[in-house]
């Protein structure tokens, strides 16, 4: 008889939940644990369904927690829930095992046909573990690629390079946006709304070149102090993108970062080549894979 115990969600789990999270992944990249404050407000969603958050405990002290989400049914029809592989402390990886085939009883009980676990090959074991456990790859969803901030030329012109102003560049930008990458009007729209409301940027570049625009990104903080996030570059050519990271670099010295990543997803997948071009190095890919149940 194992001596793990399995409950259901309680709000009083949500501090440790973050805490493990922390630690199990502490020596992982790209990873985000969602902090306290995080947890208490996407679990306080009218969407939440405390069924999909299992917790592991031991001698009443918890050592896993294991959380999924049943999303909306597509055109296919069929019913699908996202899952995040269960986070444990050190030497408690039965835990794993009895938490998985939990969280599955549970989500077949609630007739989900499909569970899809998007992984990061640096989250650990998480890769092989999804072989183990009988999920396929399905599809690449993302890149994430780096650079040392002194690799970053510095060059003329970086002086030309704005903040972002709504007033005067949101419409030629949400053109650009339809163009380029696809999005409808209204997605661009929320895209910059996003960017203007988001805690965690910390700039919103534009650089104009006769009175257009000719290139933009946005930087955000991530968790680790000295690493930046780098927003989508649009140029018009590459004399601009260098002159717009010229400037980028200025920040990240003023900010005491030493590192500028960028995390590609969706339709900003082939742009890959762009960022190699100007030396990003790739350091992460994550996949999707996906299990009949």
């Amino acid at each position: 008889m194992s001596d793990y115990k399995i409950e259901k969600y309680k709000e009083e789990y949500i501090e440790d939940q973050a805490k493990i999270g922390t630690e199990a992944s502490k020596d992982w990249n790209y990873f985000g644990q969602t902090d306290v404050e995080g947890l208490k407000q996407a679990y306080s969603q009218e969407t939440f369904d405390p069924d999909t958050r299992l917790y592991c405990f031991k001698e009443d002290k918890m050592v896993s927690f294991v959380t999924s989400q049943i999303l909306p049914v597509g055109e296919d029809g069929i019913k699908a829930a996202s899952i995040r592989f269960p986070l444990s402390l050190p030497g408690h990886n039965e835990a794993f095992d009895l938490l998985f085939n939990e969280i599955v009883k549970v989500l077949k009980e609630k007739e989900v046909q499909v569970i899809r676990a998007n992984i990061t090959d640096t989250w650990g074991d998480f890769p092989q573990k999804a072989t183990e456990y009988g999920f396929e790859k399905t599809t690449t969803t993302g890149k994430i690629l780096e650079i040392s901030v002194d690799k970053l030329e510095t060059v003329e012109g970086h002086q030309e390079v704005k903040p972002y102003n709504k007033e005067t560049d949101l419409e030629e930008l949400k053109e650009i946006f339809v163009r380029d990458l696809k999005m409808t009007e209204e997605q661009a729209v929320q895209n910059f709304e996003l960017i203007d409301t988001h805690e965690g940027v910390i700039a919103h570049l534009v650089l104009r070149d006769e009175g257009k625009i000719v290139a933009r990104t946005y930087m955000a903080n991530t968790q680790e102090e000295d690493r930046k996030q780098l927003g989508y570059i649009y140029s018009t050519d590459q004399k601009y993108q260098k002159i717009l990271l010229s400037k980028v670099a200025e920040i990240c010295k003023e900010k005491n970062a030493t590192r500028l990543q960028v995390a590609l997803f969706g339709n900003l997948l082939p742009t890959l080549e762009i960022y190699q071009q100007l030396g990003f190095e790739l350091k992460a890919t994550s996949e999707s894979f996906e299990k009949k149940l």
